[in-house]
Order: structure tokens, then C-alpha cells, then sequence
């Protein structure tokens, strides 16, 4: 069998079940977090050479 498709012809996932919404539940408010922080930080790299 070529592949790792299941038995409905759908991809197979590592992640199953709760993992799998626990983690992309945790996963969108890290991503804003990490935004957020790069944001500010060019901010104040950009502040300090005076390029704003």
C-alpha cells in the first residue's frame, strides 16, 4: 500500500483526537504572543538607530 491514507481514503494524522485541539488551541494565542514581540522589538531597533 503506497501512502498513508486510512480506510475512507483520507490522510492519516499523527495527532488525533484532543492532542490535536488542545494543541491548535494553544497554538493561535502563541502566534500573537510572537507577533507582538517582534513587532516591538523592530520597534525599538528601529527607535534606537533613529529610523523612525
Amino acid at each position: 500500500m503506497a501512502g498513508s491514507s486510512g480506510a475512507d481514503g483520507r490522510p492519516r494524522s499523527r495527532l488525533t483526537g484532543d492532542r490535536t485541539s488542545a494543541i491548535s488551541a494553544g497554538g493561535y494565542p502563541f502566534a500573537i504572543l510572537l507577533m507582538a514581540v517582534v513587532c516591538v522589538s523592530l520597534y525599538v531597533i528601529f527607535k534606537k538607530r533613529d529610523w523612525l
